[in-house]
């Protein structure tokens, strides 16, 4: 212990059995002669006591989130065991529902009034309404906490994928599609096609009295992909842009013109929440409207 070269400054954190229990940083440092030797020692206490419950709290506080988000984690995959199940059981007494209504109406549509009749119809309506909610449902719980099959993917495939599909709906509403040329991004394909469909699927339902124009485009931020989808429809009232994302929330209930289940875009908003973006909307009523979603450009899951 003489030799400069094996003596320098000295740092440590004690706990000192006082009355008090008080956490001290001790800093000692010494001080040599000519030779070398230690000549004296100059030591340093700091009362870091409220430092030390702040670290101790901020350590309880991370480990109770960490528990609480196992236990959402498991909430979340118990309920979509629970929707998956409840979708598939309540099929079956829904379809015999139709089936025999149906049957009803076939066997006694001559001794029935025109009232009978309209009531059989509502009944065949009202089951067939009830299949595509539970239907609906069951796609929306597939991405309750789905962050699996994330590879890189072709956007553009996955809207030439979404315009055979609606294929029909386009050629009937005279939709002109206008899209660029797509990037390639790290995202889980299935999701990203339900995503491109739902939205547009929405822009041909909700057209207005001219010919249905949907356009794509996209921006390439720093972090993350920007895309937005406008059409030329009848618009949303401001007021109301938050509420279309939330399950079940329709603004066309009472009109037989646009059918759904409300389901749609809370789909929409759950699969870019899961992407580590966002969706939005800007619209005004007569004027069509424009959808915003973001992709985060950091879901290669070789970086994680």
């Amino acid at each position: 212990r003489t030799k400069k070269s094996v003596i320098d400054t000295v740092m440590g954190v004690y706990r000192p059995l006082t009355e008090d229990r008080v956490w001290l940083l001790v800093n000692a440092e010494p001080l040599l002669d000519e030779s070398g030797n230690v000549k004296e020692v100059i030591c340093c206490f700091s009362d870091i006591t409220k430092r030390k419950e702040a670290e101790e709290k901020m350590i309880w506080l991370y480990q109770c989130l960490e528990i609480r988000a196992m236990e959402l984690a498991n909430m979340n995959s118990e309920l979509a065991k629970f929707v998956n199940v409840a979708t598939h059981d309540l099929q079956e007494p829904l379809r015999m529902v139709s089936s025999f209504t149906q049957l009803l109406k076939k066997k006694y549509e001559n001794q029935l009034d025109e009232k009978a009749i309209e009531y059989i119809n509502y009944a065949v309506e009202g089951a067939g309404r009830m299949k595509k909610l539970l239907l609906d449902l069951l796609v929306y719980s597939r991405f309750i906490g789905n962050k699996e099959g994330f590879i890189k993917v072709d956007f553009n495939k996955v809207v030439e994928q979404v315009s055979k599909t609606l294929s029909k709906e386009i050629y009937d509403s005279n939709t002109e599609l206008s899209i660029p040329e797509l990037p390639h991004i790290y995202a889980n394909e299935v999701m990203i096609t339900q995503l491109f469909e739902n939205i547009i699927a929405n822009a041909i339902k909700f057209k207005g009295e001219d010919n249905s124009k949907i356009k794509i485009e996209f921006i390439n931020a720093e972090n993350h992909y920007q895309f937005s989808i406008t059409d030329n429809g009848i618009g949303i009232a401001p007021e109301y842009s938050e509420k279309i994302f939330e399950l079940f929330q329709r603004l066309h209930s009472g009109n037989q013109l646009y059918g759904g289940t409300g389901v749609g875009l809370a789909v929409c908003k759950k699969i870019t929440e899961l992407h580590n973006g966002s969706i939005w909307v800007t619209s005004k009523e007569g004027q069509g409207s424009t959808f915003y979603f973001s992709i985060s450009k950091n879901l290669n899951p070789e970086n994680e």
